[in-house]
């Protein structure tokens, strides 16, 4: 029942784009929440597939809304926001899914949660699994997830996967919701502009299911760089911040051109060589966060991971 027989607790957004394949699946898992206050706002983003057919399946719970140009997730997740009326905004992509008591164990976490800044939002943990639904491995493998005050580790790692996430609606809307400017870390963007001024709770159970193929996963790894780059650079700290985020910036350059250089000795030896001397040159000028960063990502499933997302074939 809702909090005042008009607005409810939770507005789920779903942006959905040709989504049809895994769509029934994730809204089955909304419908299955243990904690029933909620609405779904469901922005169709210029669909040709059945997922307009598959959203109104369902009942009036879901307010289904269609775009009829394509237009950029930022754009689109930002025009479905405006369309709630929840306390709280859910993101839910279309291939993902929830475990039945995720929203009633973030609502708990963010009604028990006390701290001078104020909570503004909560995530769990989450499995990242394949097309059919087989575990792959969890999203906090070989991270570390924290609560409350996340600002600089959220600098260097996006650890809050966005299906995992709720978020304050009226802190969202004041800040302006998603960078429209950014096609691949519009969200993580918006993670930390809310954690320079609000604390984050965490459910720390697998709560979420992130679904991982070839359709939704970008291989463009030099454009990635280079909004992580620009998101980095535009981002106000203060001045004894400073050195963190230098540091940060630095791995993502011998992170991507770690990558980089793969792709060059998988498509040309010469590039490739060329590319390893640029590589150690930046690793020996970085020497302590080269080997943070080796002994991180030196994980048989991560490199597995990666292999998979960035080089092997859809």
């Amino acid at each position: 029942m809702n909090r005042n027989n008009k607005f409810p607790f939770f507005s789920i957004i779903i942006n959905c784009y040709n989504g049809e394949a895994f769509l029934n699946e994730a809204i089955k898992s909304v419908y299955n929440q243990s904690f029933t206050d909620w609405e779904i706002i469901f922005f169709d983003n210029a669909s040709t597939d059945e997922s307009s057919k598959i959203a109104k399946s369902f009942d009036k719970r879901i307010k289904y809304y269609y775009n009829d140009n394509l237009i950029p997730l930022g754009s689109a997740r930002n025009r479905a926001i405006k369309k709630a009326n929840g306390k709280y905004l859910a993101f839910l992509d279309c291939d993902d899914t929830w475990e039945p008591t995720k929203l009633l164990k973030q609502k708990k976490a963010l009604e028990t949660s006390v701290s001078d800044r104020g909570y503004a939002f909560c995530y769990t943990d989450a499995m990242r699994i394949n097309h059919v639904g087989r575990n792959i491995m969890p999203f906090s493998q070989e991270r570390e997830n924290k609560n409350g005050d996340v600002f600089l580790s959220l600098m260097g790692d996006c650890f809050i996967s966005m299906s995992s996430c709720v978020l304050d609606r009226k802190i969202c809307l004041k800040l302006g919701g998603f960078d429209e400017a950014f096609q691949y870390v519009e969200e993580w963007q918006l993670w930390l502009k809310v954690s320079q001024q609000y604390d984050l709770a965490y459910v720390p159970e697998r709560l979420t299911n992130i679904r991982f193929h070839s359709g939704n996963t970008s291989k463009d790894y030099q454009g990635q760089s280079l909004e992580v780059m620009s998101m980095l650079q535009k981002i106000k700290v203060k001045p004894y911040q400073l050195k963190k985020k230098r540091t940060f910036m630095n791995m993502f350059k011998i992170r991507f051109l770690i990558i980089h250089t793969a792709h060059c000795f998988k498509n040309n030896f010469i590039q490739g060589l060329m590319s390893s001397l640029s590589l150690l040159w930046l690793c020996l000028s970085h020497p302590k966060i080269s080997l943070e960063l080796f002994k991180k990502y030196l994980s048989l499933k991560l490199l597995k991971f990666f292999y998979t997302k960035y080089f092997k074939n859809n």
